[in-house]
């Protein structure tokens, strides 16, 4: 009876196990990470134009890419950063951050399937190539469409 009972035991704690790594891994999954390089990259082959802040704005970054791709089709695809701790400043990195980068297909993909839920799906970070082989990484968040025109 000892040993059913120690056999029943291994098996709930082996599910238990299964379904927290599930759940982390589920946290896991939702950060997601692109790569944007506007260094290396000439101009004219760009998929995006990064933009700081102008004045009475609430964000601290734009990234502007070239793709009309969103319901009503009218705008570029926008992602916006917004610093919400006054006064810190942007962490740099002098190594690439390794994470798994989405190709521009693969976002694109998510971005149409998830839309405007696409921010409660997912959380985008956007890593920027700097000069001199540096990187900064910005958490962002989808523009939603502006009937302004």
């Amino acid at each position: 009876m000892k040993k059913f009972l120690n056999s029943i035991s291994f098996l709930l704690t082996l599910i238990l196990l299964s379904i927290v790594h599930k759940d982390l891994k589920a946290q896991e999954d939702k950060n997601l990470y692109f790569l944007a390089d506007t260094v290396n990259i000439p101009k004219d082959q760009r998929l995006l134009n990064i933009n700081k802040s102008v004045p009475f704005t609430l964000y601290e970054k734009k990234y502007e890419f070239f793709c009309k791709c969103l319901p009503p089709f009218k705008q570029n695809l926008m992602f916006f950063y917004i610093n919400t701790q006054r006064g810190s400043k942007e962490e740099i990195f002098y190594a690439k951050p390794i994470h798994n980068y989405l190709s521009w297909q693969e976002l694109m993909a998510l971005i149409e399937k998830h839309q405007n839920a696409f921010d409660q799906k997912y959380n985008l970070y956007i890593v920027e190539v700097l000069p001199g082989k540096r990187y900064k990484m910005n958490l962002v968040k989808l523009a939603k469409y502006s009937k302004v025109e």
